[in-house]
C-alpha cells in the first residue's frame, strides 16, 4: 500500500498522525507525508519521506495569538487548508497513492484527493461533531474549494468523511448526535467511524539524568505545548505557586521560554525546552496543562490526575470533559495566580477521587482497539476502493 499522510504544519499535528504513520511503515507500506512548508525537518528527524506545500503557518514557532476568537481560528484553519489544497493534488496525481490519512483538522486533503479520485481516511483526534454542525461553519469555504476543483456542491459535507473515519477519541466523551430522535428509537445511518486508541507518538531525545534523581515525594510535570507554551506568565506563576510545596516540579517549556529564570525560583523546580514526554509522565502524580489533545491522552495512558489551564482551539472541549469526569481542576488562564494554582495542585493530589476518575478513563482508553487496527483498516481501503462500515453496516451493504 502507498500511503500519503497530510497534516496541518505545526509540530503538534504532525506528532499526532506520526504514530499511525510508523505502524503503517513497520507493516511494510511505503508512507510519503505531505505538509506545509517549515516542517521538513521535524519529518525528516521522525524516519519518513516529506513533501512540503502550500504555507509555513505555524511551523515557525507559537502562534497562541492567532486563535484568539473563533471567527480568527476558523479564518485561519481555511486559509491553511485553501494553501495547501493545489499543491496536494498535483502531489496526490504525481504520487498515485492508493490511500490519503488526514488528521481530522486538516481539510486540504479530502478536497485534494476527491478531486484525484483517491480514496481518504481521516484520523479524528476531537468529538465527532454531527454534520450539521460542522455544515454550519464550514459549508460556504468547503464549497468554495469545491468549485475552484471543479467538484460538485456538498452542502452536507458528505465528502468530508465518506471512506473511513479512525476515531481516536474517548467514546465516553463524545457529544450525542444532531437528531434528537436517534437517541431513542431513530435510524441508525450507515457509519464508517471505527475506534482505535490514541496513538501517541514520541520524539527520541535524551532524557536529563537529574529525571532519574529526584527526590522520592509526587512530581508534578508541568507542559503547555508546542503552540501555546508562551501565554503571558503561566510557567512562572506555576512555579511560584508550588516552590514551597512538598513536591518536585518538572516544567517542558518549549524553544520560545528560557527555562533559566525559571528553575532559579526555587530548588523543587526544574524546568528544560523539551524532554520526551513518556520519560516524566511514568515518575509522575500529576499533571497541570493546557488540555492539549496529545498531553492529555499520554496523562490518561497513565491514569494521571490534572490541573487543565486551557487556552484555545480544541483545549476548552477537553478541559471541560475532563473536569466533568472528575479527572481534573479546570482553572481560567486569564485569572491565574498562585493561590488558584497552589489548591487546585493540592486537590488533585490528596483527593483520590481525582486519580480514580483518571484511571477509569485509562481502562476506556486501552479498552480500545489498537493502532495496529487502524493500519488494517487503511489496507481494507487501500484495497477496494469503498467506504469501510462497521460490522453491522457492512453486512448490510452487502445484502
Amino acid at each position: 500500500m502507498k500511503l500519503v499522510v497530510t497534516c496541518q504544519p505545526a509540530v503538534g499535528h504532525f506528532h499526532a498522525v506520526a504514530q499511525l504513520a510508523r505502524a503503517a511503515v513497520d507493516a511494510g507500506h511505503e508512507v510519503v507525508v505531505a505538509t506545509g512548508r517549515g516542517m521538513g525537518h521535524w519529518v525528516t528527524r521522525a524516519g519518513f519521506a516529506v513533501r512540503e506545500v502550500g504555507p509555513a503557518w505555524l511551523a515557525d514557532g507559537p502562534r497562541a495569538g492567532a486563535f484568539d476568537d473563533p471567527r480568527r481560528r476558523l479564518r485561519l484553519m481555511s486559509l491553511a487548508t485553501g494553501s495547501m489544497v493545489a499543491g496536494l493534488v498535483d502531489l496526490l496525481r504525481e504520487l498515485r497513492p492508493d490511500v490519503v490519512l488526514h488528521e481530522s483538522l486538516e481539510w486540504a486533503a479530502p478536497l485534494a484527493a476527491d478531486a484525484a479520485g483517491v480514496p481518504y481516511a481521516a484520523l479524528g483526534q476531537l468529538p465527532r461533531l454531527p454534520r450539521p454542525v460542522l455544515a454550519e461553519v464550514m459549508a460556504e469555504p468547503w464549497n468554495a474549494a469545491r468549485r475552484r476543483l471543479g467538484l460538485p456542491a456538498d452542502p452536507g459535507l458528505e465528502r468530508l468523511y465518506p471512506y473511513l473515519y479512525l476515531d481516536a477519541y474517548l467514546p465516553s466523551w463524545q457529544p450525542l448526535t444532531a437528531n434528537p430522535l436517534s437517541w431513542f428509537d431513530g435510524p441508525a445511518e450507515p457509519d464508517v467511524a471505527h475506534l482505535i486508541q490514541p496513538p501517541l507518538y514520541q520524539v527520541g531525545d535524551e532524557v536529563p539524568a537529574w529525571l532519574a534523581a529526584l527526590p522520592d515525594r509526587p512530581v508534578v510535570y508541568v507542559t503547555m505545548g508546542t503552540a501555546f507554551n508562551q501565554v503571558g506568565p503561566l510557567f512562572a506563576t506555576v512555579a511560584e505557586a508550588l516552590r514551597d510545596e512538598d513536591v518536585s516540579v518538572v516544567m517542558t517549556v518549549g524553544s520560545g521560554v528560557d527555562p533559566a529564570p525559571l528553575a532559579a525560583l526555587g530548588p523543587n523546580i526544574h524546568a528544560a525546552r523539551y524532554i520526551p514526554q513518556e520519560a516524566v509522565l511514568s515518575r509522575s502524580a500529576a499533571v497541570v496543562q493546557h488540555a492539549g489533545y496529545l498531553t492529555t491522552v499520554g496523562a490518561l495512558r497513565h491514569g494521571l490526575p490534572m490541573v487543565a489551564i486551557p487556552v484555545a482551539v480544541d483545549q476548552p472541549y477537553h478541559a471541560h470533559r475532563l473536569a466533568a469526569a472528575g479527572a481534573a481542576v479546570r482553572l481560567d488562564h486569564r485569572t491565574l495566580d498562585p493561590a488558584r494554582v497552589r489548591a487546585a495542585v493540592r486537590a488533585v493530589l490528596d483527593e483520590p477521587l481525582y486519580r480514580a476518575n483518571a484511571e477509569r478513563l485509562r481502562r476506556e482508553m486501552l479498552a480500545m482497539p489498537p493502532t495496529g487496527h487502524g493500519v488494517t483498516l487503511l489496507e481494507r481501503l487501500a484495497a477496494s476502493g469503498r467506504p469501510v462500515f462497521d460490522g453491522a453496516d457492512e453486512l448490510a451493504a452487502v445484502r
